[in-house]
């Protein structure tokens, strides 16, 4: 199963990039590659694709826990910051370290799983009725 995250309300911001750069980032917000990946992946390789919500992707570890978000890890517990947009590694006081990018794809995937299994077990439900 590929995964993807539904950003379907995002904008590219006005006046921070090109007008090239822009069209770039509206064609991929507007789902084009999402509806190309989707179409190749089903066809040729019979994989599902389906889309998440985005909504604490970043700012949750993959078991619920919030996470501290910096550009360095701290040497102990007690220097943690606040959460803090666009920094390229989270940590836990609890002592799970990652980089962002790969703590989101995890809770991303993680979405899509817990989705899949719930409706695997609605239609069981439903059939042994």
């Amino acid at each position: 199963m590929i995964s993807f995250e539904h950003l379907g309300n995002l904008r590219p911001k006005r006046g921070k990039y090109s007008r090239r750069s822009n069209q770039k980032r509206a064609y991929w917000l507007k789902g084009k590659i999402y509806e190309q990946v989707k179409r190749i992946a089903y066809q040729d390789y019979a994989i599902l694709t389906t889309r998440v919500s985005p909504m604490n992707t970043s700012r949750l570890t993959p078991w619920g826990e919030p996470v501290w978000r910096g550009c360095k890890f701290p040497s102990s517990p007690t220097e943690f910051d606040s959460y803090r947009p666009g920094a390229a590694l989270v940590a836990t006081v609890d002592g799970y370290k990652a980089h962002s990018g790969l703590n989101a794809a995890r809770n991303v995937a993680l979405k899509a799983i817990k989705r899949h299994l719930s409706e695997v077990m609605l239609h069981q439900k439903s059939l042994q009725q």
